[in-house]
């Protein structure tokens, strides 16, 4: 059986992610199905520039007020418990798993997307893609009662030889409109 050349490899990938996007049928009572859009279309939607000197990072966005409550309550908590001479070692079971449960978790702001001159980093893959193994990127618009956006990379991974698909939410990251228009701006 003789080998496939690339260009044929990366012809057949570009015809599954395009029929991937047709929408399904769908009944009166679905929502609409996903749409999918280029980040050039959501990048005319966002007429600021973008510095082009640094890379872009995008992280979680912090809990501030949830941080501070939690604190707040930890200290109300241990400040009742031992004006009331209460404090055994149930009590300091339940504000340890406060502090060094909850606490990281709203604490936690690592990059989830970084756009360099070298290409985009997705915190899912831990890698640098680099632009020029970058096939696509879509802004994914799912169609709920709140509408959702994922960040959606077709790339070819020279080390493996083959063509890979990374998909990650946007929820509260950033708008899609600033991601496109920071991916065009690096691209």
């Amino acid at each position: 059986m003789r080998e496939i050349d690339f260009e044929e490899k990366k012809r057949q990938y570009i015809e599954l992610v395009e029929q991937e996007q047709i929408p399904p049928e769908i009944s009166m009572w679905q929502y609409p199905p996903p749409t999918y859009h280029h980040t050039k279309d959501y990048a005319a939607k966002f007429p600021q520039t973008i510095n082009e000197t640094e890379s872009v990072v995008f992280k979680r966005p912090g809990n501030n007020l949830l941080v501070a409550f939690v604190i707040m309550i930890v200290a109300g908590i241990s400040l009742y418990l031992i004006a009331g001479k209460n404090f055994g070692f149930t009590q300091l079971i339940l504000l340890t798993t406060l502090l060094l449960v909850v606490l990281p978790f709203l604490l936690d702001n690592k990059p989830v997307i970084i756009i360099t001159r070298q290409g985009i980093w997705v915190s899912k893959e831990d890698t640098n893609i680099p632009w020029k193994d970058i096939l696509f990127i879509f802004i994914k618009e799912v169609h709920q009662e709140h509408t959702e956006y994922f960040l959606i990379v077709h790339y070819y991974d020279e080390e493996k030889g083959s063509f890979h698909k990374r998909e990650t939410a946007l929820a509260g990251i950033v708008s899609p409109a600033m991601l496109a228009s920071a991916i065009e701006a690096f691209r």
